[in-house]
Parts: structure tokens; C-alpha cells; sequence
């Protein structure tokens, strides 16, 4: 979203590559939102939603209180379904 496409693509491919050893869903769907992948952003935070549900323990809690809060000032977290996603992104 800053002009950095190629190096924001790049980061993704080596996630997805497993060559970067720290994996969490928080910095997915952050990832996913700087290539304009709306799609697999929102499948990534209702992942994470469904763990929650299950009261499974989730790691990367800081990204995705940023997502959350829309820190990143994305428009894209604003649409319909990234606002009920990020609703549903609670912690107790």
C-alpha cells in the first residue's frame, strides 16, 4: 500500500516458503493486506477467530490487536466484512 509491492511480495514468498523461521497469523494477514490480497487476509483473521472460539492460545497477539484497532489505518479493514471480522476479534 506504500509503493513497496515487490518487496512486500517478496516478504510473502519467503513466509510462504518457509525460509523466515517466526510464522503468526497476525503478521499474515498484515502481509496479505500490503499486497492488496483482501481475500486471503480475511480467511487468515477468521482462522484465527475460529481458534479463539475454541479457546485455543493465540501468539501473535500484538498484530492482531493492531488489526483490531486498524492501527494501520487500512480502508480495506473498514469494508463490511473486515468490520465484523475485526468485531469478532476479542480477548478475555
Amino acid at each position: 500500500r506504500l509503493g513497496l509491492h515487490e518487496e512486500a511480495a517478496r516478504l510473502v514468498a519467503a513466509l510462504e516458503d518457509r525460509t523466515l523461521a517466526h510464522r503468526d497469523d497476525g503478521m499474515w494477514a498484515l502481509a496479505y493486506l500490503a499486497l492488496g490480497e483482501r481475500d486471503r487476509a480475511l480467511d487468515v483473521l477468521e482462522r484465527v477467530i475460529d481458534r479463539a472460539e475454541r479457546q485455543e492460545l493465540e501468539p501473535a497477539f500484538l498484530p492482531l490487536m493492531m488489526l483490531r484497532l486498524n492501527e494501520v489505518a487500512d480502508p480495506v479493514l473498514e469494508l463490511p466484512e473486515f468490520v465484523d471480522a475485526r468485531g469478532r476479534l476479542v480477548g478475555d
